[in-house]
């Protein structure tokens, strides 16, 4: 059988590794990018907490979290539309002790929301072990939960 002799070249070898190469660092560029993604941009930040702010400090007749979300649902959506990293920024404010009280709830809503189906913390669960009873509670666990994993 007879090899090709384009093959037997250096030239064929040095163009593969050239090849290899760009390939590699095509996949780190990528991956890099992506990798910014899960943080927001200082805009996004302003954005999410003056969203929070209009959505806590508005007076109402009710103080529920549920009620504030729904007086301003415009806000509310405007914070999960950007997803995943809103989520890990409130964790990190939350590690810092900037989240809490009616912060806290709505936080939580927001992340439980975001997550969906892939929240290891649901609203209420029947064995009462999964859920939360505060916008606390659902960081404490959602952290416990990931550093399990």
């Amino acid at each position: 059988m007879k090899v090709f002799p384009f093959i037997k070249s250096r030239l064929f070898f040095i163009l593969l590794l050239a090849f290899i190469i760009v390939v590699f660092l095509g996949f780190t560029i990528i991956s890099a990018m992506s990798n910014e993604k899960k943080q927001l941009s200082s805009s996004q930040i302003d954005k999410v907490n003056s969203n929070l702010k209009i959505i806590t400090s508005t007076p109402t007749m009710s103080s529920s979290p549920y009620t504030l979300i729904e007086a301003h649902k415009k806000q509310y959506d405007e914070i999960v539309q950007m997803g995943k990293p809103v989520v890990n920024y409130f964790i990190e404010e939350y590690k810092k002790g900037n989240i809490d009280g009616l912060n806290a709830w709505i936080t939580a809503w927001i992340c439980n929301e975001i997550l969906g189906n892939k929240n290891p913390i649901k609203i209420w669960s029947e064995d009462h072990k999964n859920g939360w009873s505060s916008g606390g509670d659902w960081y404490e666990k959602y952290m416990e939960i990931k550093k399990i994993k």
